[in-house]
């Protein structure tokens, strides 16, 4: 999982996550007795990080540079400079980007994970009946 530091902001009910240059509300309760503003630990996995190419708008968007590439048969692993962190993103096998590329990753709010600056224990709430944001029936 790739682990940045990031800064949560709000008030219940409406809170923001800031991490690589991006902000974006938080579609999950907090646990406890979590506040804000505080210091956050963003926790994003490799799958989830997307290339931003037709990914829908409620996708956060970040953009980096492409440092190494490592194909596994089924996906390229792809360690990317972006802002002041290095992300590990799983991209799909083809087209296979360059190094020193230019590329931008979208992912789903809905898929971080979130942990104490100080204590690393883990903020978020994923039951159910507190997400913040409305779904949908598949």
């Amino acid at each position: 999982m790739n682990i940045v530091p990031g800064r949560l902001t709000g008030s219940p009910g409406q809170l923001q996550v800031s991490v690589l240059g991006a902000t974006f509300p938080l579609p999950w309760a907090l646990r406890g007795e979590s506040s804000a503003p505080r210091d956050v630990l963003v926790g994003i996995r490799p799958d989830d990080l997307n290339p931003a190419g037709g990914a829908p708008a409620a996708k956060v968007r970040l953009g980096g540079q492409v440092d190494v590439c490592e194909q596994t048969g089924t996906a390229i692993y792809a360690t990317i400079q972006c802002a002041d962190a290095v992300l590990v993103a799983k991209l799909p096998r083809h087209p296979v980007p360059a190094i020193g590329e230019q590329i931008e990753l979208a992912f789903d709010p809905k898929d971080i994970h979130l942990f104490d600056g100080e204590t690393q224990d883990s903020l978020l709430d994923r039951s159910a009946a507190t997400s913040l944001t409305p779904t949908t029936a598949s």
